[in-house]
């Protein structure tokens, strides 16, 4: 490389694809601001494993009516998740 020529730029790898979308990564984030998680209308069939670990959402405690009201169909991440009781 000559004097003054700049060093060629480094390729940095895009970022990882939003945990199941990115509606739903910003469903996540507002979530954690306002405390209230509000998934209506996400046609979600899972909730992702990965979102369960990375966000801290033990105090939101706000849930909406499910309808049909199937406790079987809640993820698993949800269900086990701790109580703030």
């Amino acid at each position: 490389m000559a004097a003054g020529e700049a060093a060629p730029a480094a390729e940095v790898p895009p970022p990882p694809p939003p945990l199941g979308g990115a509606a739903t990564e910003r469903a996540l984030e507002e979530a954690a601001a306002s405390g209230t998680l509000s998934l209506a209308g996400r046609r979600l069939r899972s909730f992702p494993a990965a979102a369960a670990r990375r966000w801290d959402l033990s105090d939101t405690t706000q849930a909406g009516e499910t309808t049909p009201p199937r406790p079987q169909d809640t993820p698993p991440a949800l269900r086990h998740a701790p109580s703030g009781g």
